[in-house]
């Protein structure tokens, strides 16, 4: 193929490919795809259903794992062929350029969902002849603008449901019992993913010993998703108060650079990492610094600028006194995220040194997802400089999560073996059980064939560095 996912393909997509004809369902989200997305998809013109959302931030790209990005690259025009398209949605990867005008030509389409990437330019005006559309969903692409007259169908506004003629259909598209049931804009979902322990969970989409979801799915499923950013459809959150339980006011003055997502000016710079544009909203005296969002994640400019990894950002927000002591107040996995938390999820170490030497007042606090530590989050994403920061600021590096398991484990069951090597020498305790009954030693030892063959195998060295993790009699 010209364009190719890292990762490579399902099963599933391979025969779709093989006999194009008879593929009417794709299903490759939240499956570590990476990548950009090839034009063959093409040939797939008896689709009805397509779902490549919530590949953003998975695998691991630091210290020399094998790992990814997610889907990136721009939109191929011969998605515009999918005239069958009922379902379509690619939302929460790294996706980029403008939308194609080709896509106006997938005139069946009822679920649109392009949310969450990084998406530029104007919506175009061909969308108009999407007239069954009953979800459109364009939001957190700070880059894109636009309105169409379909209801209210704008860049960054929530989903809408258009007004449809009498002959459009009424119902969404019928979807197998394994179709994905939530927004790929880090709605939760409810099918089961694994927790550390591999049990099932109904989390969001976001492993701890692995790639997320994303962010959660911030992040983190990138975090906050997550790896992680948050649908435009969800609820404004709770109150958001300081760690000491008292309720940060937000200023007086109505704030007209508020967006739909609760955003002002001084947010959606930290998003952009546009200087010019943070400089103009910080001496704007309507604009509070400390705003936190109204998505599910709660973010404020701080946290976005660290989910963004917009250094030069963090430095101006700080210089103008931004708070770093404010957490994440949601109803949600996400709750109780410091700006620590959110750098650790995303990774950039620089900005890590930056939050740290500011205060080092949230360098152990856990968040609500598996009561993880800002150590527990870099090691599970397999940053490896990010935690050489932690640890070389005292982070506590035998913190346990709700499952008993330390950095130590997430490290040797990941194969993570930089990190792993990190801990060991911050004095991290190899003989620590978590509740699965398991030592780190057990997890490394987990990815090792009888044979004792190294090749090929990403635990064999976390294996030989950890040596027996037997407790002396």
């Amino acid at each position: 193929m010209g364009n190719t996912f890292s990762n490579n393909y399902s099963a599933a997509y391979d025969a779709c490919q093989a006999d194009p004809s008879t593929c009417t369902s794709l299903i490759e989200s939240n499956t570590l795809l990476a990548g950009t997305l090839p034009t063959e998809f093409g040939r797939l013109t008896a689709l009805t259903y397509l779902d490549v959302s919530e590949n953003y931030g998975n695998g691991v790209t630091e210290g020399g794992s094998t790992g990814s990005i997610g889907v990136t690259g721009t939109l191929p025009t011969e998605f515009g062929l999918l005239t069958a398209l009922t379902y379509f949605s690619v939302g929460r990867n790294e996706i980029s350029g403008t939308l194609p005008t080709e896509l106006g030509l997938m005139t069946n389409l009822e679920v649109f969902m392009v949310a969450d990437n990084i998406l530029s330019g104007t919506l175009p005006t061909e969308l108009r002849s999407m007239t069954a559309l009953e979800t459109f969903e364009v939001g957190e692409n700070p880059l894109l603008t636009g309105c169409l007259d379909l209801g209210n169908a704008c860049a960054g506004a929530p989903s809408v449901s258009p007004t449809v003629s009498p002959t459009a259909p009424t119902v969404s598209p019928t979807v197998s019992p394994t179709a994905p049931t939530a927004s790929p804009t880090n709605e939760p979902t409810n099918e089961p993913t694994m927790s550390p322990t591999n049990e099932p969970t109904n989390e969001p989409t976001m492993s701890p010993t692995g790639a997320p979801t994303g962010e959660p799915t911030a992040s983190p499923t990138g975090a906050p998703t997550g790896e992680p950013t948050a649908s435009p459809t969800s609820s404004p959150t709770a109150p958001t108060v300081s760690p000491t339980g008292e309720p940060i006011a937000s200023p007086t003055v109505f704030d007209p650079s508020l967006d739909v997502d609760g955003r002002n000016g001084i947010m959606l710079a930290a998003m952009s990492g546009d200087q010019t544009d943070m400089a103009t909203a910080l001496a704007d005296a309507a604009q509070f610094i400390n705003h936190m969002d109204n998505t599910r994640f709660g973010y404020n400019a701080l946290m976005l600028a660290a989910q963004y990894d917009h250094q030069d950002v963090v430095r101006m927000l700080l210089d103008a006194d931004a708070d770093t002591g404010l957490l994440t107040s949601t109803d949600g996995v996400e709750n109780n995220w410091s700006n620590v938390m959110v750098a650790a999820w995303y990774g950039d170490e620089e900005i890590m040194k930056m939050f740290l030497t500011a205060s080092t007042e949230h360098l152990d606090t856990v968040c609500d997802y598996y009561h993880m530590t800002p150590l527990h989050a870099a090691v599970s994403r397999g940053h490896s400089r990010t935690t050489s920061v932690l640890t070389s600021f005292g982070a506590n590096v035998n913190a346990l999560d709700s499952e008993n398991m330390t950095p130590l484990h997430y490290a040797a069951k990941s194969g993570h073996f930089k990190c792993a090597k990190t801990l060991l020498t911050a004095g991290a305790d190899k003989q620590l059980i978590d509740n699965a009954g398991n030592t780190a030693c057990d997890y490394a030892a987990e990815g090792v064939p009888a044979s004792g063959a190294a090749e090929g195998n990403i635990n064999h060295d976390i294996q030989a560095l950890l040596g027996s993790c037997a407790v002396p009699p």
